[in-house]
């Protein structure tokens, strides 16, 4: 996996909280796995930092009103 920007890891993070909801980090978590097992060191840290950055969206998304 190639070295990604700040700005395309917020994107992958983005996309996955849009499509996955609140698995979006379990599903990374598959991906982080997925390039471990692959000995993909670089694309293992880059997932990792994609789980953290989608957890931070979670936090910073305020909670709905009913």
């Amino acid at each position: 996996m190639a070295k990604l920007s700040e700005w395309e890891l917020w994107a992958i993070a983005s996309k996955f909280d849009a499509d996955f909801g609140d698995e979006a980090a379990i599903h990374a978590a598959f991906k982080a796995d997925a390039m471990l097992e692959r000995n993909d060191r670089e694309g293992y840290q880059a997932w990792l930092a994609i789980i953290d950055l989608i957890q931070r969206l979670d936090r910073d998304t305020p909670a709905a009103v009913h």
